[in-house]
């Protein structure tokens, strides 16, 4: 293959490997790093990183098409993952994958999603209620509301389990899924604890494992409790119009009956990979679009001006038909993604030799990172603006490539539940700002400039100072 060459320092046996080892924010500019340099060679380079060569790409084109021709999941990513969530359709091998995304899909549908508005809208107002004692203009983290917010409403809708960790943030749930995370992170990262043999004699390894047993416990617990609860009701010949609102849980397993129907193994692995991809990533993303709306006042009024339009001064909660109303907190959303995606790189395999339109053939055993950051600040398809926060560039520039903006992934394999995501993030924020008016937690220098965020990467983008805001009151009786 011809040699995407760069100016990064590259070590034997390890490759680039070494500028990711350290902390998380040290990943994270690793990430940054290669992106940017990514981007100054055209949008692709070829290094090592530990065992394994890897094809970096930040040019959307050629991301795009890699994310539908080479649809098997990296080696490592599998290994890294699959321990987390199991064997879900997010790590799942093509064989598999292909039937679990047909039977996933389809709960993903409109009519099944603007179901779940209701749970998104009443456990925001739970949340805007909790935060009415932070609302005195001092900061505070507002993602550990979110994060609170988003499990209530994922386990409610994919289990239809009241955890109520808004209420209870010691749920042993929420101890085990932020333990396993942290681990599953710091492994990725660390080439000489790939080995299994090696890894399992450390403490890590023992504490990564009790993590992981309590969520796989707990979630295969509820598998069990709801086919009794679907049995009994078959039993009682339950007219459907009588049952309560069915869960993605209950119709993942009535849309699998064609295919022979999941097992509760199976069964526990999807849920996983749902809990994973609905959790942090929504969280994450409404709480940097939080702190965003706190640095740019202006887009915030705009945001406001358009929830009075639609709600006025009524304190009625968000349904369905308010969502696709909100235009303008759509773009505002979707420009936060743009700087910060969730997920900031994809990684993937070559299993067969494959020719780039470049004629470069890229060989079979190449892995392929696709930089989602790199791409998403990329002024190749953004403009040089490219790090200016501006909602406004979706509205008014089309995209030069529909792969160039890939927050939940691209092509076959793209998030499933990309809707489900956008609509839990909006009417999260919606609820939150019609009560509160969001301040910045720092002052901004003399040139009116912000100092930039200190972020990390722990399995997805976070921020190292934990999304720390101010908010105050809009109506006056609100405290």
């Amino acid at each position: 293959m011809k040699v995407y060459s760069h100016d990064i320092p590259s070590l034997p046996l390890v490759g680039i490997a070494y500028l990711a080892i350290g902390s998380s924010e040290k990943r994270m500019k690793f990430i940054q790093t290669v992106g940017h340099e990514t981007n100054k060679k055209g949008g692709i380079i070829a290094e090592w990183f530990g065992p394994t060569p890897y094809l970096v790409v930040s040019d959307a084109e050629i991301a795009g098409l890699l994310s539908k021709s080479c649809l098997e999941k990296d080696d490592l990513f599998r290994k890294m993952i699959g321990y987390l969530v199991g064997n879900g359709n997010i790590v799942a091998k093509v064989s598999e994958w292909r039937t679990r995304r047909r039977i996933l899909v389809p709960t993903f549908n409109t009519k099944n999603l603007n179901k779940f508005v209701h749970i998104f809208s009443k456990q925001g107002e739970i949340m805007v209620d909790h935060l009415r004692n932070k609302a005195d203009a001092q900061p505070f983290s507002v993602w550990s509301y979110f994060a609170a917010n988003n499990m209530d409403s994922v386990c409610e809708s994919v289990m239809g389990v009241q955890l109520k960790a808004q209420e209870h943030s010691k749920h042993p749930f929420l101890w085990a899924f932020a333990e396993a995370f942290y681990f599953t992170a710091n492994r990725m990262f660390q080439p000489w604890l790939y080995n299994d043999a090696i890894y399992r004699l450390l403490p890590s390894y023992r504490k990564h494992k009790i993590a992981r047993d309590t969520m796989f416990d707990f979630v295969g617990d509820m598998i069990v409790s709801k086919r009794k609860e679907i049995k009994n009701c078959h039993n009682k010949n339950m007219h459907i119009d009588e049952q309560p609102m069915k869960t993605f849980l209950e119709m993942l397993i009535e849309s699998s009956e064609e295919e022979g129907g999941y097992t509760n193994e199976e069964l526990t692995d999807e849920t996983m990979v749902l809990m994973l991809a609905s959790t942090d990533t929504s969280a994450n993303a409404a709480a940097f679009a939080m702190i965003m709306l706190s640095r740019h006042p202006e887009v915030q009024e705009k945001v406001f001006e358009e929830l009075k339009e639609i709600f006025g001064e009524s304190k009625r909660p968000v349904v369905p038909e308010d969502l696709p109303r909100l235009k303008y907190l759509d773009v505002v959303l979707k420009e936060t993604l743009r700087i910060f995606p969730p997920v900031p790189t994809i990684l993937r395999k070559v299993t067969s030799d494959f020719a780039l339109p470049s004629g470069v053939t890229i060989p079979e055993g190449y892995g392929i990172l696709i930089n989602i950051w790199g791409i998403h600040h990329n002024s190749t398809y953004w403009g040089e603006d490219v790090e200016d926060f501006r909602p406004e560039r979706f509205l008014d520039t089309p995209f030069k490539h529909p792969a160039q903006f890939m927050p939940f992934s691209f092509g076959p394999r793209n998030c499933p539940g990309y809707q489900y995501a956008l609509m839990s993030m909006k009417t999260l924020l919606a609820t939150t700002l019609r009560e509160y008016r969001v301040l910045p937690a720092t002052s901004p220098d003399e040139a009116n400039r912000y100092p930039p965020l200190r972020l990390c990467h722990e399995l997805m983008l976070r921020d190292a100072d934990e999304w720390r805001v101010c908010l105050e009151p809009r109506r006056k009786n609100n405290l």
